[in-house]
């Protein structure tokens, strides 16, 4: 019973993804949920549960297990900077296995596992659930499509992109518009038809971001976003540190400072002249 044991340390799965090797800690269980097998092992027919104090203490049991579990998988989903979509559906490969043997056979698992399925078709989870997940859920639950990032019609090569962002919004002719705080990887998600894992901090003002957003449309760039460009903006951007509402850019005015206009057009005219 050393897998099933509660969880008091890092779990493997989480471990293996931050590392990028295999971990073996002797107290580390292999996810949160690995507390299942024991529970069905131990009752594996409700028949057996058949005494109604036995019956509520072990559903309070498997409800205060389940609990605990979830509370760590927020945990390790949190930390995770990158891979939190394959840490989720990891976890969700695992419990839809316990599903499928609680079936018929142990109503509590079957219900406590549906309960946990619940949780994870909320944001933030729900939009890093894969295809076919998603779809296998979607027979309980409505799962919200998440909103996905702008897509360039011709992807640019990475360091060349990487540098082009840094001189140019970055720390490029005086004027900063974007955190040195935030990622390449995050900037780049924007253009790829990517969920959201990490927004990218506009640290100039809401003026600018509206006139680089309408530049980066009408640049012909990217795949034509059918007027949900500030839904995007709103998902994938913070201002200056601080969340920012689809509706607070909608009428926005774009911004008059012919320096700042010149930097954001640069960079637009760098993308299009790539080769």
């Amino acid at each position: 019973m050393e897998e099933n044991k509660k969880q008091v340390e890092f779990s493997r799965l989480y471990l293996n993804l931050i590392s990028k090797n295999n971990h073996q800690e002797v107290d580390a269980v292999k996810n949160p949920f690995q507390y299942l097998p024991l529970y069905l092992s131990n009752y594996p027919t409700i028949i057996e549960v058949n005494d109604f104090n036995k019956s509520l203490k072990y559903q309070r049991d498997l409800s205060a297990a389940s609990d605990y579990a979830f509370e760590c998988f927020q945990l390790e989903f949190n930390l995770l900077e990158n891979d939190k979509s394959e840490y989720l559906n990891r976890n969700i490969d695992f419990l839809f296995k316990y599903y499928k043997q609680s079936i018929n056979n142990n109503v509590f698992i079957t219900n406590t596992i549906i309960q946990l399925f619940s949780k994870f078709c909320q944001p933030p989870h729900a939009k890093y659930l894969n295809s076919t997940n998603r779809k296998k859920l979607l027979k309980w639950f409505i799962v919200k499509e998440p909103i996905t990032s702008f897509v360039f019609k011709v992807p640019r090569e990475d360091k060349w992109f990487e540098q082009k962002i840094k001189h140019t919004l970055i720390i490029g002719f005086g004027k900063n518009f974007i955190s040195k705080e935030t990622s390449f990887s995050a900037i780049k998600a924007l253009f790829q038809g990517k969920y959201l894992e990490n927004k990218i901090d506009w640290i100039d003002n809401k003026s600018s971001l509206c006139y680089f957003i309408k530049s980066l449309v009408a640049s012909n760039l990217i795949v034509n976003p059918k007027n949900k460009h500030w839904e995007i903006t709103s998902e994938f951007f913070l201002l200056k540190g601080e969340l920012i509402k689809q509706d607070e850019l909608v009428n926005q005015k774009t911004t008059t400072d012919i320096r700042k206009r010149q930097n954001i057009n640069r960079f637009f005219d760098d993308l299009k002249h790539y080769s």
